[in-house]
């Protein structure tokens, strides 16, 4: 079975990250929201895609540089303001699995702990989540702070070999972009007991196409439409 996973909680349907966007996630009763995460000034866990909040905030400048005091101050285009983790994290109470991606650096620990946290503490379990990014080396931190959460090295322009760069980054899963991957890349990653995920598929041609790789799930901004007929 492919699992269904809502690219930016559901994208297509609310502004992107935002605690709409989740709701929306749950509401369509997806299997996992995808989201992602930067490091503010003060040290907090903020869910957005861009280390400058200009593009989907009511303001400018860059994650890295703004307390959450400061970050708290300013709202987004849907008039809601800047979630963080575990806002996002308490809003969703284990409705509905995790993909967090470790867009910033130095991520990895502070949501390792946050991840403990609530399975120690608020009924989560490790199944629930699973952690991405590009960034193979902060998987590797991850990976060394716990070990229980699966891990997806995401790839963007194909590197030569995909499996040693998910081995270097102790990677559970690889995730291709739909645009431009082939079935043969995808299955020398299948072949070393690695699944794969694809990013983001929103037409239903291509998911024709892709219907019969084998693949661990697929994100999308419309998970409910693309996946309306699932293997």
């Amino acid at each position: 079975m492919v699992l269904r996973i809502g690219h930016r909680g559901a994208k297509g349907y609310a502004l992107e990250n935002s605690i709409s966007a989740f709701r929306k996630a749950v509401a369509l009763k997806i299997d996992m929201a995808e989201l992602d995460v930067h490091c503010c000034k003060s040290g907090e866990i903020i869910v957005m895609h861009d280390a400058d909040i200009k593009r989907t905030a009511n303001a400018k400048g860059m994650i890295a540089n703004k307390t959450l005091y400061e970050l708290k101050k300013i709202f987004l285009k849907n008039g809601e303001r800047i979630p963080t983790l575990n806002e996002v994290l308490d809003e969703l109470q284990g409705r509905i699995r995790v993909d967090i991606e470790l867009k910033g650096s130095k991520t990895a620990k502070p949501v390792a702990n946050m991840i403990k946290k609530y399975v120690s503490q608020k009924g989560w379990s490790y199944e629930d989540f699973l952690v991405s990014s590009f960034k193979s080396r902060e998987l590797r931190t991850f990976k060394k702070e716990l070990n229980k959460v699966k891990t997806m090295v995401l790839v963007q322009s194909h590197p030569l070999s995909p499996n040693l760069l998910a081995r270097f980054a102790e990677a559970d899963l690889v995730g291709f972009d739909i645009r431009g991957v082939r079935k043969s890349t995808v299955e020398k990653v299948q072949r070393k007991g690695r699944g794969v995920i694809l990013y983001t598929v929103n037409k239903k041609r291509e998911f024709e196409k892709i219907r019969d790789w084998g693949l661990r799930g697929i994100i999308s901004d419309y998970p409910d439409k693309i996946l309306s007929s699932r293997e």
